[in-house]
């Protein structure tokens, strides 16, 4: 049995909430748990189920991933090759879920941080203790 279709993100309450903000507003650590869900959700549609709707639902992580890389840069001009986009994506989907384990799990892991969410950084994790 298939999985329902999850909604598509709205563009226009992610531009007001996130986008219009700095670039850290964009990190996975930032957002809050509707947008984690929405961005998680979105990102699996694209990259782990694609079909011809899954399009519909790059816009909202891609316009994310993009904010973050301007953060980067200097001037409003960015160059990235599609192979590079596709592996921020990729790595925006990872961090997205290591922080939904971190929210709601007692596993706790290392935020990235604008300088280290695109790289092949090192991921520290502890195990905390449930509160009673």
């Amino acid at each position: 049995m298939k999985k329902p279709t999850p909604p598509v993100m709205d563009l226009v309450e992610l531009k007001k909430q996130i986008l219009d903000k700095e670039p850290a507003a964009a990190l996975p650590c930032q957002l809050s748990d509707y947008w984690l869900d929405q961005v998680a959700e979105s990102l699996e549609r694209v990259l782990e189920d694609p079909d011809i709707d899954s399009g519909s639902y790059l816009a909202g992580p891609l316009a994310l991933v993009v904010h973050i890389l301007f953060a980067g840069t200097a001037t409003h001009e960015l160059e990235i090759s599609h192979s590079q986009l596709y592996e921020c994506l990729r790595s925006y989907q990872i961090e997205v879920a290591l922080e939904a384990v971190s929210r709601r799990t007692n596993v706790k892991t290392t935020p990235a941080s604008l300088d280290t969410i695109f790289t092949d950084r090192l991921v520290t994790s502890i195990c905390v203790p449930p509160e009673d």
